[in-house]
């Protein structure tokens, strides 16, 4: 079972953080997160919204042009983000001693020393030269695909799937249906332009639903979580179309958080 850690802003990078989020702020007028979500959902919305205000009102320092988010990109944004990235919380927590995820495959053995199964990811293997070799699924030769296939079980759901199977547990959470978009025939989704409504019949607040607990198991790019981009197709989704977990707590953040 692989679960999607949250990785966590510490030092210079969670000051410049801040920073900009104060300047986001100024722009859209002051929110207080803090008395209604939890302190890391403040900080999702807070990325959100700074993405959204970079969209509109200036030039972001971190641009994601396609499915492949460049590591030497994350470097130049900010050097402290990829550590954190790449820590094995599960591990350090487990010894006291830091520890990073391993390859986890032999794909990359050709690459020399430090690219074995079982040895931990560093930055530097990542970066600089090695800037290219992590590539997302959709991305690599259809040969390499097919033998992680083979090798590791590895299939991605498209991204209609993970749509479909999200709202089946949203109509179990709401007691009906689920709000956020309409199934069409074609594996599209028509999504809803109204407000959220809470409470549900049974009395949950969106407080309850940003707050309710959701784990995706074997999550591999974790598209339930977050859909960006079709992980099979490598289309990019736009903001308002999107139908990860995380997607649609922001939406309902965005909607009521706003309004406060």
């Amino acid at each position: 079972m692989a679960i999607a850690s949250v990785p966590v802003l510490k030092g210079a990078a969670s000051e410049r953080f801040e920073q900009q989020m104060k300047e986001s702020e100024s722009r859209r007028g002051s929110v207080d997160f803090t008395k209604s979500i939890p302190c890391l959902m403040k900080y999702y919305t807070h990325f959100f919204w700074y993405i959204w205000d970079c969209k509109w009102n200036c030039t972001p320092k971190l641009m994601i042009k396609n499915s492949d988010i460049l590591e030497n990109d994350l470097l130049a944004f900010d050097s402290e983000l990829l550590p954190i990235l790449l820590t094995d919380r599960s591990k350090s927590n487990a010894t006291g001693e830091p520890h990073n995820i391993v390859w986890g495959t032999d794909n990359y053995t050709s690459n020399g020393e430090g690219y074995g199964e079982w040895d931990e990811i560093s930055v530097p293997a990542i970066s600089g030269e090695h800037g290219l070799i992590l590539q997302p699924r959709v991305n690599k030769t259809k040969e390499e695909q097919e033998h992680r296939s083979r090798d590791k079980a590895e299939v991605f759901t498209p991204v209609w799937i993970c749509n479909k199977q999200n709202n089946l547990i949203d109509a179990a959470w709401f007691g009906g249906t689920a709000p956020f978009n309409t199934e069409n025939e074609d594996n599209t989704w028509t999504t809803s332009t109204e407000r959220i409504p809470f409470p549900t019949l049974d009395g949950k607040t969106w407080e309850d639903y940003v707050k309710d607990t959701r784990l995706e198991v074997s999550c591999g790019e974790a598209p339930y979580l977050v859909s960006r981009y079709g992980v099979v197709s490598g289309i990019d989704i736009d903001i308002k179309d999107r139908i990860g977990i995380l997607d649609r707590k922001l939406r309902v953040i965005f909607s009521y958080e706003r309004s406060n």
